[in-house]
């Protein structure tokens, strides 16, 4: 939007849009907008009123890592099969280190495609689709609390890709990590 100089009413439109893809999705979790959107006021008349893109960036993003935050939540609730919360266990305690559906099944005593095939069936997603999102999520709790490089996130979180990490980042989060940062460093030159 800022490279293009769009109005704004055309992102106000699409924010619009945006919130209501959020609500479809958060219907689906059975969630409610107080738990992802954190206010009692309706989200779309909300985002409507913020002024700067940068404001309207930084609340669709808590809002769309809260729904995978649930998302992710409920997948540990998986607890009926031992063997999904051992390797949630695991990713929890080493994802940093090199992971992969072979490691995490010869953990846990399952041949990699029975593994893959019931994770996918309790949780709703793929296992490197999980472990991405659980890293993401950690690396966003990184950048916004550390004074660490997105390089070093990368590494720290697993993932020794500088622009894979980049690309993923953005895909799960709808924002860049470098976007993160500069929000960070705007508030730390507020205090």
């Amino acid at each position: 939007f800022k490279d293009k100089e769009v109005s704004i009413n055309t992102i106000r439109k699409f924010n619009i849009n945006f919130v209501y893809y959020l609500k479809k999705i958060m219907d689906k979790l059975e969630v409610g907008e107080e738990e992802v959107f954190g206010c009692v006021e309706v989200p779309v008349e909300y985002v409507v009123r913020l002024e700067f893109l940068d404001d309207v960036v930084s609340w669709l993003a808590k809002a769309c890592m809260q729904i995978a935050n649930i998302r992710l939540s409920r997948t540990v609730r998986c607890e009926n099969r031992e063997e999904i919360k051992r390797a949630i266990e695991y990713v929890e305690r080493h994802y940093m280190d090199d992971i992969n559906l072979e490691t995490i099944s010869e953990y846990i005593n399952l041949s990699p495609a029975y593994f893959s095939r019931l994770f996918k069936k309790l949780t709703g997603q793929n296992f490197i689709e999980y472990l991405n999102r659980f890293r993401i999520s950690k690396a966003l709790e990184l950048l916004k609390t550390t004074d660490m490089k997105v390089y070093e996130v990368a590494n720290y979180v697993g993932i020794d890709n500088y622009r894979y990490f980049s690309k993923l980042f953005k895909e799960v989060t709808g924002i860049t990590p470098q976007h993160i940062k500069k929000l960070n460093a705007k508030d730390k030159d507020k205090i």
